[in-house]
C-alpha cells in the first residue's frame, strides 16, 4: 500500500477515508503511515482539504469557501490531521489539512473595498459616526493614528475559520471593518473602539495589556460623551452624595429568618 501512487488507487482511498467517522474503514488504513500515505496519494490527484469530524461538525465559513474553490472535504482522524499540516504531495506541494487551508486562503486575500458613495442610506450614516467616535475616544492625540477607517466586503479569517469583523493594519496605518458591521451602528462603533485601542496601543488580542488599553478608552469615551450632554451628566452627578431612595434602590433586600 505503501507504494501505490496512481490515480485508480487514490479515489478508493478517499472512499474508504470517508467512512472513518461511521467506523467502517478497512482495517489497512487504522495503520498511521498508511494513512497519511493515503492522503499523500489522493491530494497528488484531486483539490482536497483534510478535516477532522470536530471541524466538520463545528461548521466555519472556511468549510464553505473550500467547496465553493472546488476542494473536496476528506474526513481524518485528529492525529492524521496533525501529521499533515507539515506533509507535502508526491509533487511536493503543501497538502492542505484546515488550518494549512486557511492560512493559504489569508496569504492570497484581497480586500474588496467600498468607497462612502457606494453605501446604502442607512449604511453611510452609520459610517458618519466614525469621526464623532474617534474624537470621543481622543486616539488622535497617538502618533500611530493616521486616520484611515475603510470599509471592505470581504476579510481575513480568524483562527476559528470566521471573517474578523474588523483589523488594524499598521503597516498602512489603517483600520478595516467588514461592511456588513455598518447594518448596526452598536456593532460598528464596538467594532471601531476594538480596532482603535490596537492603533493607539499596539498591543494584541487576548492580552492583559489589551484588556487595559480598551478599558481606558472605553472611560475616555464616556467621560467625553457625558461631557457633551451636560444637563444628562447633571442628573446623574456623582459629587452629592447620594440620596436615601437611590441608595436603596440598589441595595439588596433580605429577609429575616
Amino acid at each position: 500500500l505503501l507504494q501505490c501512487r496512481s490515480a485508480e488507487v487514490a479515489r478508493p482511498l478517499a472512499d474508504d477515508l470517508a467512512e472513518y467517522v461511521t467506523g467502517r474503514m478497512h482495517d489497512e488504513l487504522s495503520w498511521k503511515d498508511v494513512t497519511v500515505h493515503a492522503c499523500t496519494v489522493l491530494a497528488s490527484h484531486d483539490k482536497v482539504v483534510f478535516v477532522t469530524p470536530a471541524e466538520l461538525q463545528a461548521g466555519s465559513p472556511q468549510l464553505r469557501y473550500a467547496e465553493d474553490e472546488g476542494y473536496r472535504l476528506v474526513t481524518v482522524p485528529d492525529d492524521i490531521s496533525t501529521r499533515l499540516r507539515s506533509a507535502t504531495d508526491i509533487d511536493g506541494r503543501p497538502i492542505f489539512n484546515l488550518d494549512g487551508y486557511r492560512e493559504a486562503w489569508n496569504d492570497s486575500f484581497t480586500f474588496h473595498f467600498v468607497e462612502p458613495g457606494h453605501l446604502t442610506p442607512a449604511e453611510l450614516a452609520t459610517y458618519k459616526l466614525t469621526e464623532r467616535l474617534i474624537a470621543l475616544a481622543r486616539v488622535s492625540h497617538h502618533h500611530t493614528w493616521a486616520g484611515a477607517v475603510l470599509i471592505s466586503e470581504t476579510m481575513r479569517l480568524d483562527d476559528s475559520g470566521d471573517s474578523v469583523a474588523g483589523l488594524w493594519e499598521p503597516e498602512h496605518s489603517r483600520i478595516v471593518i467588514r461592511r456588513d458591521q455598518l447594518a448596526d451602528p452598536r456593532a460598528y462603533c464596538g467594532t471601531l473602539l476594538h480596532e482603535l485601542t490596537h492603533a493607539a496601543s499596539g498591543h494584541p488580542d487576548n492580552s492583559l495589556d489589551f484588556e487595559n488599553a480598551l478599558t481606558t478608552m472605553l472611560g475616555h469615551v464616556a467621560v467625553e460623551a457625558l461631557r457633551a450632554r451636560p444637563a444628562e451628566a447633571a442628573r446623574h452627578d456623582t459629587t452629592a452624595p447620594p440620596s436615601m431612595e437611590s441608595t436603596n434602590r440598589w441595595r439588596p433586600a433580605f429577609r429575616r429568618r
